[in-house]
């Protein structure tokens, strides 16, 4: 017989914990369905090698997450612990020269200013102009539902702030980059903060940026931060918010269908015979092409929907990562050109050129293992 819940959420990780957690406070009876033996999704933090050394194989740092309005409604703060890093960027050069990227402007201006003073002046008015766009609109829209683009773009046509967000993603990225600053190696520390943001660089830089991407290169105000512990701990967090909400985490629970009835979601079944029914929803966490193509089935989606769904494209490659347990923290070359280097959170190695950084991302998207052409051994 099947067990009856108000809402079943298929997927523990943090955007599962959190709607169920949401929807449990408000007195609905919630179960969390989780494949796998632990809860938390990508926020994974794991110790594969000597003991002592955590890793995190795939969420390493968090945006601007304890501003978050659900991190604050959840009062995560008491049990979850961020640190800032105020050193986000940095880039350093065979020539034992080095850039950096501080979360304190006057900082990043003089490291830039380093190697160029004019560029320096031209990064001190784009920060200021990145900011306020930031503040009153990257953050507001985070935290609102989408509007439609013709409606967005009017309501952001009534302020100066909105103005000027539309004239700068009218521009493509790598033009207003090369536009703006004259010293190579600058332009190629602002195209990989701006990659960051993207997909492969060529991509991502040579078309316009509705969402705004093209302004990223420059504001300050938000950031990163990296969970203490690991980001598993974020995990831990949520689930406990779940669990005292009176929510129901259940493990080991492969959903193999989405049950769906005169056009409604009703429940689901499990790969092993199980099956659940949902009197008011079922919210699914996973990929959209795992959850309408193969649990629900593209035959019970309308026409318009399944069109879109058919559309839903993967990013076409991967982050490859490497995990090191090292006794000491790394120098890195031109640490005595600016000390702060060695305390940055996100490095740019291995490009001295743009030319170097456009061939590495042509190789990714190519196929290849990025600088494998330039390896001698």
């Amino acid at each position: 017989m099947a067990e009856t819940y108000d809402g079943i959420i298929i997927g523990s990780g943090q955007h599962g914990l959190i709607v169920g957690t949401y929807m449990a406070r408000l007195g609905l009876k919630v179960a969390v369905l989780e494949r796998r033996n632990m809860f938390g999704g990508g926020l994974s933090t794991i110790e594969p090698g000597p003991p002592g050394f955590y890793q995190n194989p795939h969420s390493i740092n968090h945006f601007n997450i304890t501003e978050s309005p659900w991190f604050k409604d959840l009062n995560l703060g008491k049990t979850v612990r961020y640190v800032t890093p105020r050193y986000e960027f940095a880039q350093p050069h065979l020539d034992g020269t080095s850039l950096v990227i501080s979360r304190d402007a006057e900082e990043t201006i003089a490291s830039i200013g380093q190697v160029s003073r004019k560029d320096a002046e031209t990064f001190r008015d784009w920060n200021r102009r990145a900011d306020a766009i930031s503040n009153m609109v990257f953050l507001a829209e985070r935290y609102s539902e989408p509007l439609a683009g013709d409606l967005r773009n009017e309501l952001l046509s009534r302020t100066s702030v909105g103005r000027d967000f539309l004239e700068i993603i009218e521009h493509q990225p790598l033009d207003l980059i090369k536009e703006l600053f004259e010293n190579e190696r600058v332009q190629l520390l602002m195209l990989f903060k701006l990659s960051l943001f993207g997909t492969v660089l060529y991509d991502s830089v040579t078309q316009k940026s509705p969402m705004g991407s093209a302004v990223r290169g420059f504001d300050l105000s938000a950031g990163y931060q990296v969970c203490v512990g690991g980001s598993w701990n974020l995990a831990r967090g949520l689930h406990e918010r779940f669990i005292q909400a009176g929510g129901e985490f259940i493990n080991h629970a492969e959903v193999s269908r989405i049950v769906v009835d005169g056009g409604r979601a009703t429940g689901v079944e499990l790969s092993d015979g199980r099956e659940f029914t949902a009197r008011q929803f079922v919210a699914s966490t996973i990929d959209v092409p795992q959850t309408f193509k193969d649990l629900v089935g593209e035959e019970q989606l309308p026409a318009e929907y399944r069109t879109k769904v058919e559309n839903f494209k993967q990013t076409a490659w991967t982050l490859f990562g490497v995990h090191l347990a090292l006794k000491d923290a790394p120098s890195y070359v031109g640490a005595e050109f600016n000390p702060n280097i060695n305390h940055a959170l996100k490095y740019n190695v291995g490009a001295e050129t743009m030319e170097d950084l456009f061939g590495l991302h042509a190789e990714v998207a190519a196929g290849r293992i990025p600088g494998s052409s330039r390896t001698r051994v």
